[in-house]
């Protein structure tokens, strides 16, 4: 039998190994990071919005938004126009070769993880959640910075405590 910690982390491992190949799927498949998935979707239901609603809305600084806009654009995805009403602002919107990338991109593991949640019972998805808020401070990551997606892409280094 094994040691209950080896399960833990067996498990933890799926995790990052499922969340790993999925990233690869998405990208292999759309060219697309989940993060810049997650804002192209968030267009294809929201339409024009504002850099700082998506960063809100995505859980992303504004400054990670704008790189992630930036390469949605150069890929024609995207485009940023003035507002009509109000000229200081610049909108976000998806083009039509983004609606056609979002179209045709598979469920991701996030969506599929959001609706399998969805359908457990209220209990359930407390213990859940206070059960991984606690593998989070048994790994000493409570201050690191995360957006409500599954995604293994680079780490922005800067970030992290002085000591790592």
């Amino acid at each position: 039998m094994q040691h209950k910690p080896d399960l833990a982390l067996i498990a933890l491992r799926q995790i990052m190994r499922a969340t790993d190949a999925n990233a690869r799927s998405l990208s292999r498949g759309s060219g697309l990071t989940p993060s810049q998935f997650m804002i192209l979707r968030l267009l294809g239901r929201t339409g024009d919005i504002v850099p700082s609603v998506i960063a809100r809305e995505v859980s992303l600084t504004q400054a990670t938004v704008t790189t992630l806009v930036d390469k949605l654009a150069a890929r024609a995805l995207v485009e940023r126009k003035r507002d009509t009403t109000d000229k200081r602002r610049v909108l976000v919107c998806l083009t039509a070769v983004g609606r056609e990338v979002l179209a045709s991109t598979p469920d991701t593991l996030q969506e599929r993880f959001v609706a399998g949640f969805s359908r457990l019972e209220e209990w359930e998805q407390s213990y859940i959640i206070a059960a991984l808020e606690r593998v989070t401070a048994i790994l000493g990551a409570e201050e690191l910075d995360a957006a409500p997606v599954l995604d293994v892409g680079p780490i922005d280094r800067s970030r992290l405590p002085a000591d790592e």
